[in-house]
């Protein structure tokens, strides 16, 4: 039986983990224990590529962020990841413009070259890729843009780091649930413009995240894809174990939560493959628990209330 002590520490953030990029690799799950099929090995060798366009393909929170950083920090000794992010400009869904546009995020993930201490080539190549992202953003000539990129990928290459383009976040170009008809349009501009471009031209690997909703508008011939497995019905109970040892508890699944709770808790991810919303709802769920002062183990008439 859970007692109170353990229930406040689920209630304190458990089930609640950090998003933050750089943290996603932290929490990566082991899909080859949770699911049938494992993905990394296959996402790994084609990011190790000097160039080519690779689509992580899953639902809404199955996981296809933390794969990538878990997979982008696994090369981190050769490469340098790059995370662009989605903006609702409509001029970063042209070849020119996402170029400038993954100049601009260059710059945001190197942050300020460091005033003094550590590797002296890490300062070297800090400085020396941002001053060549600088100049890319710098350029007047928007024809241009996407060749002086060029630039950028030759100095980090000569510095003897390749770019990783991560495109994570990508619901603003391609939105899972479009409201109108203008969103509709942006998922195709997107592929026919930023995919292509990455696929065909951009000289260095790129991992996409794509929502399973746009599957089908992936051109197969230039485009490679990876799949987010979903997860076994019976792996909800390590997926609880997976983040409370990432919190430093050390207890199992049948500590938390009743029986028929992980079934109900498996059922509703079973819906939605939302591994993110099955988590929300243990972390409801602990926190509703924490606050009556309740010191048993989450039951499925807690979780039917949430």
């Amino acid at each position: 039986m859970a007692d109170v002590a353990l229930i406040e520490r689920l209630a304190g953030g458990v089930f609640d983990p950090p998003v933050a990029f750089k943290d996603l690799a932290t929490y990566h799950l082991d899909f080859a224990m949770l699911a049938d099929t494992s993905p990394e090995a296959d996402l790994r060798e084609r990011a190790e590529r000097q160039s080519g366009c690779c689509a992580v393909v899953g639902a809404g929170g199955s996981g296809k962020s933390s794969l990538i950083a878990a997979v982008a920090a696994s090369l981190s000794a050769t490469r340098f990841a790059v995370r662009v992010q989605g903006v609702s400009d409509a001029a970063a869904l042209t070849r020119e413009g996402f170029a400038l546009h993954i100049a601009r995020e260059t710059l945001r993930a190197l942050d300020a070259p460091p005033p003094g201490g550590g590797p002296a080539s890490a300062r070297e190549f800090k400085a020396q890729v941002s001053a060549t992202a600088r100049e890319v953003i710098e350029e007047r000539e928007t024809l241009s843009v996407a060749q002086a990129i060029e630039r950028l990928i030759d100095v980090s290459a000569d510095l003897g780091r390749r770019i990783l383009l991560v495109v994570e976040d990508t619901d603003v170009f391609m939105p899972p649930d479009p409201l109108d008809r203008t969103e509709d349009e942006r998922p195709r501009r997107f592929i026919d413009h930023v995919i292509s471009y990455l696929a065909r031209d951009f000289p260095a690997s790129s991992m996409v995240a794509i929502n399973t909703r746009y599957r089908d508008l992936i051109p197969p011939s230039t485009v490679a894809t990876v799949t987010v497995p979903s997860l076994r019905p019976e792996a909800i109970g390590s997926l609880i174990e997976h983040y409370a040892r990432h919190s430093g508890l050390h207890v199992t699944a049948a500590e938390v939560a009743q029986p028929e709770a992980l079934a109900y808790a498996a059922g509703r991810y079973a819906e939605t493959l939302d591994i993110r919303r099955t988590l929300e709802l243990l972390h409801k769920a602990s926190r509703k628990m924490a606050g009556e002062g309740r010191g048993e183990r989450i039951t499925v008439e807690v979780l039917h209330g949430l």
